[in-house]
This record gives C-alpha cells, structure tokens and sequence, in this order.
C-alpha cells in the first residue's frame, strides 16, 4: 500500500509538470543515469536492512550469510533465465530521440526505477524487522541483488553506448528505447 502510494506521488508531482508541457511529447530517462540512480538507492536500502537487522539481535555473521544467500538467489533468479539477451534485443534496435522530447528529472528518473519493486521490498525490510529480523536480513540481500543487477547494467549500457558512439534514453511508460548521438 505504500509502494502503491509513493508511485501515485512520483505520477502526480511530474504529472503537473507535464500537463504545461508539449502535449504528446514523450518523457525519456536516460538509462545509464537511472541505473546508477537506482543501484545507488538499492545499495544503501540493503546497508541499512542488514545494519537495522543485526541491531535488532541477528548476529552479525548470519545477517551477511543471509544477505548473501539473498543477493545470489536474485542474481541467479534473474540471469539464470534469458533477461540477457532480452535487454540486448531491446537496445538492439533503438529510435531516434523525437525532436519534442522531454526529459525527466533525477528524482522522477528515481521514482520510475524504484517502484514497485524497491520500494515494496523496502517495506518489506521494515514489516520484517518488527517481526522475524532475520528474514529482514534475507529480503536487504534481495535488494543487494538488485543493485548488483543495475550495476551490471550500467556496464552493458556504457559498452554499447561506447560502440555505437551514442546515450540510450528510454519511455518508461511504453518502455521503448531510444538513442541520441553524443
């Protein structure tokens, strides 16, 4: 409920904006910068779920065991699959910028990456730490994971921006992606 909150916020602070702004024109992030934005928030979500977790009793070396067990059961989860070469299909084949677009600030830019699935396990971390600290240390491992994902995608996205000379910007409402040249 309060991920669902804090989304309807973060579309209604830039929702204002947009209503003054050109009519139709999209509103891209730039995905590198979101990356680093949200793997930033993630890392620091996951510090304070083990600290807060180790301080409610857990001790210290079980709560990184378990963060561990948590950041490797994400990554596995997800690049056991094949998100690889489904993210590399969806830059394969970018636009171009429109000559109208808009481009979101940080702190949307932040709010798109981080709901729901941040802050839902933010919230989480929180309903945990009341009730079983040590599940709380397992779900900041999840969030780990998830930082370590958008780390390892700002490395692909800078290689491929590299290669083609060009900056990857994304709708993060239809989720089609976009390129400028540098």
């Amino acid at each position: 409920m309060a991920g669902a909150a804090a989304g309807a916020a973060v579309d209604a602070a830039g929702a204002t904006a947009e209503a003054t702004e050109r009519a139709g024109a999209p509103l891209l992030v730039e995905a590198r910068g979101q990356a680093l934005l949200i793997a930033g928030l993630r890392l620091a979500l996951a510090v304070a779920g083990t600290v807060a977790a180790v301080a409610r009793g857990i001790d210290g070396g079980a709560a990184f065991g378990l963060v561990a067990v948590g950041a490797f059961a994400l990554l596995l989860a997800v690049y056991g699959g094949d998100r690889r070469r489904r993210s590399a299909l969806k830059f394969a084949e970018p636009k171009p910028v429109p000559a109208d677009a808009r481009f979101a600030s940080r702190a949307r830019t932040l709010g798109h990456a981080a709901y729901p699935s941040t802050i839902g396990l933010a919230v989480l971390v929180i309903v945990a730490l009341l009730l079983q600290p040590a599940l709380a240390a397992l779900l900041a491992g999840l969030l780990l994971g998830l930082a370590l994902m958008s780390l390892i995608g700002v490395a692909r996205l800078a290689s491929w921006e590299a290669a083609r000379g060009t900056r990857f910007y994304v709708d993060p409402h239809t989720d089609t992606v976009f390129e400028a040249p540098r």
